[in-house]
């Protein structure tokens, strides 16, 4: 057997590719199958069943070198554009036949054919042009156009972009016009000129200096002009300077003389210094007699600033020298229904009293006041107070009273005020004496209830000693009462 060759032949699993789809068998680990219809190759995994796998070899997914595009698919113009470099304008793939170019750069081309073409070639030399080819803009022929073709002047006329006048074309020679205008021209000579100007317009003509003339409706402004007999109602514009007098300039209406002017102010009839009547007039700036004060002498000797009908009284505003400052009198709101006269202070210079601002009153009579409930206050020489009721408070000796207040019965804590009688009616409280007393200050401190000494209660010194001792008092005996006033800082209150 020596010498024997075998001849091997290795088979892979195969099947076609819809058989291997209806068994979808699960290969083993690195077995191959091939589908023999259409040439593809799938690798198993042990695991993972036919229609699951992916291909690793698919003939059909590969291009071949030597084939043309059409192994691809379909690829649009845009598609396309995304795999050139030097491609030059943008849209889609255009070929030979009857192709459509959207504003097309087409630089300088030998030769050309071009049918309804638009818009201006710049240097285009043309061949044979078609007869009423569409051709727009400037045309420049580089030899001689012995024929143009056929115009009428309307035709032509729609040609040109700077013509004046309007009907047919004009020549040199022998023309014919119809009511032209002009112009300024520098010189021009009419022979045997007649017939008559009817109505001709003429734009800013040079008379020079005629001897004479008649000149109806003239506008603008004549320099230097000396009119004769002007007629009646002539229609003269500008503004009119005589060299003689005026004796008369007829008879004109305020109305008709207020279109005269340009820079007047107000409207309706004209007012002339002597008892001139205003209405609604609105003075701006300073309007002053000789001394600087304006005076007014109104009929009923009242001015009168007037609201403004919906929310705002009338005002007058006094400012400061500077301006920067002002107080405004103003009248009471509509609410207040208000309608008095208020009278000055008489005397010599004053000021105004004001409801927020503090000031002192001198030598002044109240009449039946109702002062409120003042702080504080000092009277001087008052007479008619009722001493015997509506009076709270302290009232001095010296003014007729018994210099301490009605009694207090306090059954809490308590501070007490110079002049207090207090009267305890609950023990374990406090009654604290008053803070930075005066020489003279007195407080009274009684127990009202008889309990006191089962129940004490205290009289705490507030900072002062109590009979010269820094210590507060224990107030322990039944139905008791003390005075105490106040001597100094060393004894404090005296007991």
């Amino acid at each position: 057997m020596e010498g024997l060759q075998v001849a091997d032949i290795i088979q892979i699993r195969r099947d076609t590719s819809s058989n291997w789809t209806t068994a979808n068998p699960t290969l083993a680990q690195g077995e191959l199958g091939v589908e023999t219809n259409t040439s593809k190759v799938k690798v198993g995994t042990g695991s993972t069943a036919w229609t699951s796998l992916g291909y690793i070899i698919d003939t059909g997914g590969y291009a071949v070198t030597s084939g043309n595009l059409s192994q691809f698919a379909a690829t649009t113009s845009a598609q396309l554009l995304g795999v050139l470099s030097d491609e030059t304008g943008s849209g889609a793939a255009v070929f030979a036949t009857s192709p459509t170019l959207v504003t097309p750069v087409l630089g300088t081309p030998a030769s050309g054919v071009a049918t309804n073409l638009s818009g201006t070639a710049a240097s285009l030399t043309a061949g044979s042009v078609t007869t009423n080819a569409n051709l727009t803009g400037h045309i420049t022929s580089s030899g001689n156009a012995a024929v143009l073709g056929s115009f009428t002047s309307a035709q032509l006329a729609t040609a040109l972009t700077n013509e004046t006048g309007s009907g047919s074309a004009v020549f040199a020679t022998s023309p014919t016009l119809v009511t032209p205008a002009l112009g300024t021209p520098s010189a021009l000579v009419l022979t045997n000129a007649t017939g008559t100007l009817t109505s001709p317009t003429f734009v800013t003509p040079a008379l020079g200096t005629p001897a004479s003339g008649v000149a109806t409706n003239l506008t603008g402004t004549a320099a230097n002009l000396k009119a004769g007999s002007v007629t009646t109602n002539a229609n003269l514009t500008g503004h009119i300077t005589s060299t003689g007098n005026a004796a008369v300039l007829g008879s004109f209406s305020s109305a008709q003389l207020a279109t005269a002017l340009s820079d007047e102010t107000g409207s309706g009839a004209a007012v002339f210094g002597t008892s001139a009547t205003l209405a609604n007039l609105v003075l701006s700036g300073t309007t002053a007699t000789a001394s600087g004060n304006i005076v007014l002498s109104p009929a009923t000797q009242i001015v009168e600033v007037k609201g403004d009908g919906s929310g705002v009284e009338g005002q007058i505003k006094l400012n400061c020298h500077a301006n920067t400052h002002g107080q405004t009198l103003k009248s009471q709101p509509h609410s207040a229904n208000v309608t008095n006269t208020m009278l000055l202070p008489l005397g010599s210079n004053s000021t105004l009293v004001s409801e927020v601002g503090a000031a002192t009153l001198t030598n002044k009579t109240f009449v039946a006041p109702a002062l409120g409930t003042p702080a504080s206050g000092v009277m001087t020489n008052a007479t008619g107070l009722p001493l015997a009721t509506g009076i709270t408070g302290t009232l001095a000796t010296t003014n007729g009273g018994s210099g301490a207040i009605t009694p207090k019965i306090k059954g809490v804590n308590y501070t007490a005020l110079n002049r207090d009688y207090i009267t305890v009616s609950a023990g374990s409280i406090i009654i604290t004496l008053p803070a930075s007393p005066t020489a003279g200050d007195t407080v009274t401190i009684k127990d009202g209830t008889g309990a006191a000494a089962t129940t004490a209660f205290t009289v705490a010194r507030n900072s002062s000693n109590i009979a010269s001792s820094a210590t507060d008092l224990t107030f322990d005996k039944n139905f008791a009462e003390i005075v105490m006033t106040y001597i100094n800082g060393t004894i404090g209150w005296s007991v």
